[in-house]
């Protein structure tokens, strides 16, 4: 069962261009170029995703994949020690995103039951999306290895931890690591009104092992004060609807006296 609307969290951001003195070994050598402002092309889907962590449905097959993963931190644009991929396809109701997250120590995968705010001292997955491509502010849609979720909006003056974005998502965990996948709704996002749809986005990784490491698809330079310029591109949208300004999120309150 999908787990709609995670909690936002507070971490991942701050790790991005945390400065860190010690670097991490590139476990493969020298011979890695990050992806510097890479590009992933998504195509449509006619069969829509069922959302069970298993990437088995016909549009995984077809899917645009975003790969080559540098570590960001503690490394600086390092090999990182797993690899770690991304499926992107859409319909004409949402994005659909499968990370496939390998670990060649699965046993050491930390994930649990968390509400949501408190999944990033787990392993998670997550997209960074400037959908103005103006680096004015940016959403952040995190999940965990169950698909507990985290969001958040990105600012240059700070982050908003307290804003929420209505979307599933569901994990599991594999023989070789961590699978999740998520349904993001358009209407859930605010874009530009046009037919075809251009945004800068990111990919990241949090694996937490010997440390708090942090893996990203685009590269991200720590000379460069713009964290969205550094993005990437996911082109390949088109003929889709934006939501409004506002979304109503319905709660319930009660109390007892004695």
């Amino acid at each position: 069962m999908a787990r709609t609307n995670a909690y936002a969290g507070s971490f991942l951001i701050t790790v991005a261009v945390l400065i860190v003195v010690s670097g991490s070994a590139n476990a493969e050598g020298t011979d890695f170029t990050p992806n510097v402002k890479p590009l992933v092309v998504a195509p449509r889907c006619d069969g829509g995703v069922r959302l069970d962590g298993n990437l088995d449905e016909d549009a995984w097959q077809t899917a645009g994949r975003a790969h080559n993963f540098a570590e960001t931190s503690p490394g600086d644009q390092v090999r990182p020690p797993d690899e770690t991929e991304v499926l992107v396809t859409w319909d004409d109701k949402h994005l659909y995103l499968g990370f496939v997250a390998r670990d060649r120590r699965p046993s050491q995968i930390r994930a649990s039951m968390r509400a949501r705010d408190e999944i990033f001292q787990d392993d998670c997955v997550g997209v960074i999306i400037d959908t103005y491509a103006n680096a004015a502010w940016a959403y952040e849609l995190y999940a965990n290895p169950f698909g507990i979720q985290g969001d958040r909006r990105w600012t240059p003056s700070g982050e908003d931890l307290g804003f929420d974005v209505v979307f599933d998502s569901e994990g599991r965990i594999t023989q070789d690591g961590f699978q999740v996948e998520m349904a993001i709704p358009f209407k859930s996002l605010r874009f530009p009104n046009r037919d075809v749809q251009e945004w800068r986005v990111t990919f990241v990784r949090v694996h937490p092992r010997d440390t708090q490491r942090l893996y990203s698809w685009a590269s991200i330079s720590r000379d460069e004060p713009c964290y969205p310029c550094q993005f990437g591109t996911l082109s390949g949208i088109e003929g889709v609807q934006a939501g409004g300004s506002f979304e109503l999120l319905p709660a319930a309150v009660g109390s007892l006296s004695a």
